[in-house]
């Protein structure tokens, strides 16, 4: 079987474009971004997380996604320096 790889960030895989957080903050119900989070988006490059963290670790990502706009300066500096 070969292997396979998201495209980079910003590449388009099937008809759906990889999300662009750090261009544009997410602005949809925490909801929402739990079961995006959670479940993934279907011919893209997010994928799902369901099988591989707890309950709780979703909804973290959630708060952080949520507050992008809203980080500390100490906070979104260390962010965008890993690649935000």
């Amino acid at each position: 079987m070969a292997a396979t790889t998201a495209p980079a960030n910003g590449e388009r895989r099937g008809s759906i474009r990889v999300p662009q957080f750090a261009l544009a903050p997410p602005r949809k119900p925490d909801s929402h971004l739990y079961w995006i989070v959670k479940h993934g988006v279907r011919y893209s490059g997010m994928g799902a997380w369901e099988r591989l963290l707890p309950d709780s670790t979703p909804w973290q990502v959630v708060t952080f996604l949520s507050r992008l706009d809203s980080l500390p300066p100490s906070v979104d500096a260390a962010w965008r320096s890993v690649g935000g």
